[in-house]
């Protein structure tokens, strides 16, 4: 979702996710965050595709695993009617991190001791009418498990100008969240979320364009993760302070993308920068680079190279004297840099079928951030993912 501290900015407002276990995290951190669009791709859908995914990630340490299936279907229904849909269960287990201590002397970052297991359930839905070459799609998505649900309703139009060099991309959201917690049956906490977004894309030569994307997200209710304390011993007896995180968020994003074809070598440099920043103080530069590379016989190789840093939430820390309104220790809350390799293998069948693997690794640490100093007591985190797909065109 690939590293998956590139979304741990908005993961960490999930009460469920750790690094790399929120599958939704998994995947954005594999295909690029969830506030930048790919770049478009004009027109209608042509011929109707299907096929199916197959996600793992494995933290390192013992810590949680994902194993998840996906299956997506895409397509012309009628004329001026676009339809996309996709339906995943992933599951998860091991052991997650419980509460942070100091009690012998060290930050101790102490996994649950009991093993998790856990299933969730997603769907999506969109709907596209095209009008010559522009078009409006309205969206739908639900994500369920036992103790967090969230619905997301979104509308988005895309206009193409000026011969099709340049299109525009403007659209909204909204999203419902219900948390609650295994051992807290009386939790019902509620979260709204809106966002909107704009984006441009250019082609400024026959084998090259550029993007931009800018989106802004306001949310409101309850950001907390009823799982996480923290325990600061100071004396015989602990401080104990519970996550607690303020009742609103409002971020920004903005992308910027680079896409150059060398017809010379039939290989492709996709260069992506991203530059997030909230209202919890938090402050995150990612940079990615890839090479996209065709070979005879419908083979392709796409390894890619991907650094992420950001800086500590305003209320995050390690210990804390005295129990506070607001508070937490979150690690995906604090100030750290991360390195991300993969490499993608594809195989086009001349029937429309296609096969592709990926795999890769993600390393984590609070000395690895560049533009200040990571947060001290941070744990190193690595985690690795694997992937593979089948595709048809009918």
């Amino acid at each position: 979702m690939a590293t998956v501290s590139a979304v741990v900015a908005v993961a960490a407002t999930d009460p469920q996710s750790q690094p790399g276990v929120a599958l939704g995290a998994l995947l954005a951190a594999c295909a690029g965050m969830q506030f930048a669009a790919t770049p478009v791709v004009a027109g209608q859908i042509e011929e109707m595709s299907a096929g199916v995914k197959y996600y793992q990630f494995k933290e390192d340490n013992g810590r949680m695993s994902v194993d998840a299936p996906l299956a997506w279907f895409k397509g012309s229904v009628a004329e001026n009617w676009d339809v996309e849909a996709s339906s995943m269960v992933d599951s998860l287990s091991g052991a997650s991190v419980q509460y942070v201590t100091n009690r012998g002397g060290q930050i101790v970052h102490a996994l649950s001791s009991a093993s998790i297991r856990e299933l969730r359930h997603e769907q999506a839905l969109k709907l596209t009418r095209w009008f010559g070459d522009d078009n409006i799609g309205v969206g739908w998505s639900l994500s369920d498990e036992h103790d967090y649900r969230s619905e997301t309703f979104s509308l988005d139009t895309r206009l193409e100008r000026l011969d099709k060099n340049v299109t525009l991309v403007f659209g909204v959201s909204s999203s419902r969240d219900m948390i609650g917690a295994t051992d807290k049956p009386d939790l019902r906490g509620t979260r709204r979320t809106y966002g909107g977004f704009a984006g441009i894309t250019q082609i400024i030569s026959p084998t090259a364009l550029v993007q931009g994307n800018l989106e802004v997200i306001d949310g409101e209710g309850y950001y907390d993760d009823p799982y996480k304390y923290t325990m600061t011993f100071l004396g015989v007896r602990p401080v104990i302070q519970y996550d607690h995180r303020p009742h609103d968020r409002r971020g920004t994003a903005l992308m910027l993308r680079y896409r150059q074809f060398l017809p010379s070598l039939d290989a492709a440099l996709a260069v992506d920068f991203r530059d997030y920043r909230d209202t919890w103080g938090i402050r995150s530069q990612m940079f990615d680079v890839s090479w996209h590379q065709n070979f005879d016989n419908g083979w392709s190789l796409r390894p890619s190279l991907r650094f992420y840093e950001q800086s500590a939430a305003d209320f995050y820390a390690s210990t804390f004297n005295a129990a506070v309104p607001v508070g937490s220790s979150d690690a995906r809350l604090g100030a750290f840099g991360a390195w991300s390799t993969g490499v993608k293998l594809n195989k086009q069948f001349d029937n429309g079928h296609s096969l592709d693997v990926s795999a890769g690794v993600y390393q984590q640490k609070a000395a690895w951030r560049l533009t200040g100093s990571g947060s001290p007591d941070l744990p190193d985190y690595s985690a690795r993912f694997f992937m593979a797909g089948w595709q048809m065109l009918f």
